[in-house]
């Protein structure tokens, strides 16, 4: 080959080709009164449903940049959907339609370079579905989200698509032993 169609084929190439999303993960926060917030990798999720949740819910994506240039403008859009039963039933539930669908922009990703995602859960639609899910005698077993860094003209989806499925335990939380007077 000659100096020139290699030099043709390099320029032809999407030079966003290397975005991919290496990792993604569900964190949680309990809510506190003051100081900012301190979130922690979860891998199942305690959510009774004669409970309102107090925890504050996002994923996090690792998004590496593999390809030539800096990369700009990156869109992430993203979905929450449940898997309901009915409440006092066993066996596994049945995956809903997604309840949640968001976007975050990503400003800039340097070259060889990976970068941490927050993707907050509106915690306004996550509770708004829990009640009207409760209403219905339903309740999720599962939560899963799923992302996608948005591709542009000429690109796959190789490496670009993720999922993250977390278990919903019912389980309610321990009761505290009633305080008795010493003698």
């Amino acid at each position: 080959m000659t100096p020139a169609l290699l030099l043709s084929m390099a320029l032809a190439a999407p030079s966003w080709a290397g975005m991919t999303v290496s990792s993604a993960a569900l964190q949680v926060s309990i809510t506190a009164k003051k100081g900012s917030p301190v979130f922690h990798t979860i891998e199942s999720l305690l959510l009774p449903p004669d409970g309102k949740p107090a925890t504050v819910l996002r994923a996090v994506l690792t998004v590496d940049n593999e390809g030539p240039r800096v990369e700009s403008g990156v869109v992430i859009r993203f979905s929450i959907s449940a898997r309901v039963k009915r409440i006092g039933t066993d066996g596994e539930g049945a995956w809903s339609v997604p309840f949640l669908l968001e976007e975050r922009h990503v400003p800039r990703v340097a070259r060889g370079r990976g970068v941490a995602v927050n993707l907050p859960v509106n915690r306004v639609a996550l509770v708004g579905h829990l009640k009207k899910l409760r209403s219905a005698g339903l309740w999720p077993d599962a939560l899963r989200i799923d992302a996608l860094i948005e591709p542009r003209k000429g690109e796959d989806l190789a490496g670009r698509v993720v999922t993250k499925t977390v278990p919903v335990e019912w389980r309610p939380a321990p009761a505290r032993a009633p305080q008795t007077a010493a003698p």
